[in-house]
């Protein structure tokens, strides 16, 4: 989910205007992610079914009436009621709820939000041979938190040119914060050992280049950053 994308809620209500229940529509239907420093903002469309519209609308987060300010709660127009925060971190994300005053929580309707950040890349990535077919390795999370669960795919390949990747791996099971995997290769000359970090707002990479025959071990040489267009 792309961060600042916004959620919808339909608010109906009796011609009394007695809500007896919140005929709801989320999207997204249940989890929001946010860029870190990027603006959080959801968005609450109300069905004008009586005399209330949007300037009417209370936000809930976590089950807490929102009155304080520190969301910025605005009426774009008579059936559009926003919740936003500008320069979002880790701690503005949550369980936020859209509806009219009096609401019960199960009238309400409810999304999460995560404020999260992309992955760095890993760490002290090193790669030892015990034989010109055996290759262990191992590496550490980057430094950076994220807020949200990273992966870790491994590849390795020739060290040439636009060289084909001859195999892949999904690393986890990390023990005491050390990842470690180990491959077999009939691969001759100067290979390259890749690890990519991702989550659903980006990715990193970083790779090491060693003769297994030759170095017998290789430590990171290179780290970048790229993002995840999803």
């Amino acid at each position: 989910m792309l961060p600042g994308l916004a959620f919808t809620v339909a608010v109906l209500c009796t011609l009394a205007c007695t809500c007896v229940g919140i005929n709801a529509i989320l999207t997204p239907a249940n989890h929001a992610i946010f860029l870190r420093g990027s603006e959080m903002a959801l968005q609450c469309t109300v069905n004008l079914t009586d005399a209330r519209t949007a300037v009417d609308v209370v936000w809930h987060k976590n089950s807490v009436l929102l009155s304080d300010g520190y969301y910025t709660v605005t009426a774009i127009n008579n059936t559009i009621s926003q919740l936003s925060r500008n320069n979002a971190t880790f701690a503005d994300g949550g369980n936020f709820e859209c509806g009219f005053p009096g609401d019960s929580p199960l009238d309400r309707r409810i999304v999460k939000a995560t404020v999260a950040a992309r992955p760095s890349p890993v760490r002290n990535l090193t790669c030892r041979t015990h034989n010109a077919a055996t290759i262990n390795c191992q590496f550490m999370e980057g430094l950076a938190a994220t807020n949200i669960v990273n992966t870790y795919t491994a590849k390795w390949q020739k060290n040439q040119p636009r060289a084909p990747v001859i195999g892949t791996t999904t690393v986890g099971n990390p023990h005491e914060g050390l990842y470690t995997w180990g491959f077999d290769t009939e691969l001759e000359g100067m290979m390259r050992i890749t690890v990519i970090a991702s989550n659903e707002l980006g990715e990193s990479e970083s790779y090491v280049t060693f003769h297994p025959v030759q170095q017998g071990k290789a430590e990171t040489v290179l780290e970048t950053n790229h993002e995840c267009e999803c």
